[in-house]
């Protein structure tokens, strides 16, 4: 994984535009830096909280939320259906 902050982006696909079967992308690093462009996608950033990203599959759908280090209050999650 690439040292970059915590970030993730709506669906889309590779080439970036949303239709059928597209991907959702979360990345997060070892350090902290500032964000570069913004994608049109973006959804949620943060670049001064450490945590580790909790996924739960179910059988049609998952969950995810970030979890933060002890004694931050950042957090993210949501749930998106399997296609």
């Amino acid at each position: 994984m690439a040292d970059r902050d915590r970030r993730h982006a709506g669906l889309a696909h590779r080439g970036g535009h949303v239709g059928q079967s597209p991907r959702r992308d979360a990345a997060g690093g070892a350090s902290h830096y500032s964000f570069g462009t913004i994608q049109p996608n973006s959804q949620a950033r943060n670049s001064d909280t450490y945590g580790v990203l909790k996924l739960t599959l179910h059988s049609n759908s998952y969950t995810w939320q970030f979890v933060p280090q002890a004694g931050r209050t950042y957090t993210d999650g949501g749930t998106t259906s399997c296609h």
